[in-house]
């Protein structure tokens, strides 16, 4: 019995880890900074927190390849040490940020992303 309550209480610990780590942040910083980081991995499910219209408007593959470019630029600089988030507005259901990428090697890239959300989720998108 002892051996079954210790089984079922790591059970529900894997489980509690497991849909934490596969939830996507609610915050628009914390979208965009997820964002980053799984093109940085080269994981192609970053294309899940992008717009679906941005998806269609680019096409699927084009972007998986344009997400695999980019993760090897930052695989060459050492990979995201860190994520700044500059000039920040937030209005109702958008958001535009400014971003000092800093990168493994001590080199740093600024750019601009900005979010929309749809259905209660922020997603990344393309400027108008």
């Amino acid at each position: 019995m002892k051996q079954f309550t210790t089984l079922s209480v790591i059970a529900v610990f894997i489980s509690m880890f497991l849909i934490s780590c596969g939830s996507t942040p609610s915050t628009p910083e914390g979208v965009a900074e997820e964002f980053m980081m799984r093109v940085s991995k080269g994981d192609k499910s970053a294309i899940d927190l992008m717009a679906p219209e941005v998806v269609a408007m680019f096409g699927k593959e084009k972007i998986e390849q344009g997400l695999a470019d980019q993760a090897d630029k930052f695989a060459k600089k050492g990979g995201i040490s860190s994520i700044e988030f500059t000039d920040k507005k937030i209005e109702a259901n958008e958001a535009k940020f400014k971003t000092k990428i800093n990168f493994g090697d001590g080199s740093s890239d600024n750019d601009k992303i900005d979010l929309i959300k749809k259905e209660g989720k922020w997603l990344v998108t393309v400027s108008k």
